[in-house]
């Protein structure tokens, strides 16, 4: 069984006093409420406590540093028609003046297809779809204040089926496909006109 009782509660009051609590010698704030339960004619004064705190303000010195690589782009063998993604993670201060990643020398034009992400400390080339002019060599350069720091890897995209069927002998070239064009010759009919 619930009841509700009506309580008044008068208007806080606030008082700095001089006051030291503890190792701090801030004054103290106190915050006095009167709370008046009319039916049963009792009050109740409740006080809270509080102090300012004041931190003493931190100073970071960070000291000018070229990028450095932490983790470099790697050589990548795809099919065509995959995704390939290559990521590198650096480290430098003040942070990349500019982040440029390159395909043979040249600077890559994004598109679609062709996306690059970069985050603090970290950069990545999304190639989606690749074909076979995708293969070379991608670079991609970090340049802060400090210096300049670069990390390339050789792209090789492959052809679906046709670029392995070049890698196989005669012997074994024969040995898959002769039964495949025996059986498709035998069972197919022309028709004659």
């Amino acid at each position: 069984m619930l009841y509700e009782k009506e309580l008044l509660i008068s208007p806080a009051t606030f008082t700095k006093i001089p006051k030291t609590m503890g190792s701090l010698d801030d004054s103290v704030s106190v915050t006095r409420q009167l709370i008046t339960d009319e039916e049963a004619g009792e009050s109740m004064e409740i006080e809270f406590y509080s102090r300012e705190v004041h931190a003493p303000e931190l100073y970071y010195h960070y000291i000018e540093e070229p990028p450095c690589l932490k983790r470099q782009i790697i050589d990548t063998e795809v099919d065509e028609g995959d995704i390939v993604m290559f990521d590198c993670h650096f480290h430098c201060y003040p942070p990349p003046d500019e982040i440029r990643w390159c395909k043979d020398g040249r600077t890559l034009a994004l598109n679609n297809r062709c996306m690059v992400r970069t985050e603090e400390t970290t950069t990545s080339l999304l190639l989606c779809d690749v074909s076979k002019l995708d293969s070379g060599d991608y670079t991609v350069e970090i340049t802060n204040a400090c210096g300049r720091i670069t990390s390339k890897a050789a792209l090789h995209v492959y052809l679906k089926a046709v670029e392995n069927l070049g890698k196989l002998s005669k012997k074994k070239f024969n040995s898959i496909f002769k039964p495949i064009i025996e059986t498709l010759t035998t069972n197919i009919k022309f028709n004659e006109y």
